[in-house]
């Protein structure tokens, strides 16, 4: 079924379609080195050095590539037709992911993008289950492929493939790859969602994911009644959290589906750098115990009870902008109106990190 905010982006893209604007905005400050990636490889632009996403539809992305002679602008049709935001972005980045793989000479980001992207498919499983708050539970995975799983530091993220609805049989191996996701019949291609890892235990192998029970979606159906033994997979991890050099204070801003994430970044900041948490949840019953730290100031703010994304800023008392990183986490259009009202304040783009972990339905979408 397509999502009846779709029909927003529109083909040609309308540069006015807020679908279309907030797509390019997520792919160019959040997914560069994948742009780059597409546009170098599939783009047959092999001196790229820095692409730009410049247009977006449901058939493809048009990528202007900056190369030493000057720019050019390429188009890079998708595996299949996206008909919802998060196929959309499945295909961008399953495109980064194919462009990696077939690159006859990896460098600079097209190794590194082979190296942290989701080339490698871990097998694990469900071992155990428990509540954190009434509407989230945390997932611990474990079994011998989590060997394989190599941490990609505070903030990281994994992208979990569950069985297809109505089956409970995972329908993928080690062999599984973004080319083969993209090219799979509906009915026996996993679901997918990304979840920030709250911890890692090696010597265990095991992890342990958060994940709300939103009442919709099939990952959160399947979070409520996964049992032992349950089977899953992951590709991953990726790194979030990317302070440049020089950082010395910290925003971070989530809401329920970034607790786990923001509680594992908390245990490991430096201890002398200042930091201000800034939470937004449904109801006061949504909030969780964080590691204490010094120099740490958490505001807990209800969804209902704010008066907008500057009112959540303003109430953090953020720092000037100068030596300060952000970390963002949660709805889609909340990250991007905070990326504008952040930029507004004289925030750079390497000084922000935010990302959409669910779209409300209140804007056309819906995890």
């Amino acid at each position: 079924m397509r999502d009846p905010g779709f029909d927003a982006l529109t083909e040609p893209p309308d540069p006015a379609s807020k679908v279309a604007a907030a797509a390019l905005d997520d792919l160019n400050t959040g997914h560069r080195d994948d742009v780059l990636v597409v546009g170098r490889v599939l783009g047959a632009v092999a001196d790229a050095t820095d692409a730009e996403a410049v247009g977006i539809d449901r058939s493809g992305v048009d990528v202007r590539v900056r190369r030493p002679t000057g720019h050019i602008t390429v188009r890079i049709p998708f595996l299949r037709e996206a008909t919802d935001l998060a196929s959309l972005r499945a295909q961008v980045l399953g495109l980064a992911s194919w462009a990696a793989e077939v690159g006859s000479r990896p460098d600079g980001e097209v190794e590194r993008l082979t190296r942290e992207g989701p080339a490698r498919t871990i097998v694990a499983e469900v071992i155990a289950s428990e509540p954190v708050t009434s509407r989230t539970r945390r997932l611990t995975l474990g079994g011998e492929g989590l060997d394989q799983f190599v941490p990609a530091g505070p903030g990281q993220y994994v992208c979990l493939l569950i069985p297809p609805s109505g089956s409970g049989w995972l329908t993928v191996d080690e062999s599984f790859g973004w080319d083969q996701y993209l090219r799979m019949p509906s009915p026996v291609r996993p679901h997918t969602a990304h979840y920030f890892i709250r911890s890692w235990r090696p010597f265990e192998r095991e992890l342990d994911v958060d994940i709300v029970l939103h009442g919709r979606g099939a990952t959160a159906a399947w979070a409520e009644r996964a049992e032992p033994g349950e089977p899953v997979a992951l590709w991953g991890p990726r790194a979030a959290f990317c302070p440049p050099a020089g950082t010395s204070r910290y925003l971070l801003i989530g809401d329920e589906t970034t607790l786990g994430g923001i509680a594992a970044m908390l245990e490991v900041l430096p201890p002398t750098a200042p930091t201000t948490v800034v939470i937004e949840v449904a109801t006061d019953a949504d909030r969780i115990d964080l590691p204490a730290r010094p120099l740490v100031d958490v505001t807990w703010l209800v969804r209902d009870r704010t008066s907008g994304l500057a009112a959540l800023v303003d109430a953090a008392r953020s720092p000037a902008p100068a030596a300060t990183y952000v970390w963002g986490g949660g709805e889609g259009c909340t990250m991007e109106s905070l990326r504008a009202h952040l930029r507004a304040n004289g925030f750079g783009d390497d000084q922000l990190s935010l990302s959409a972990t669910w779209w409300s339905s209140a804007h056309g979408w819906t995890t």
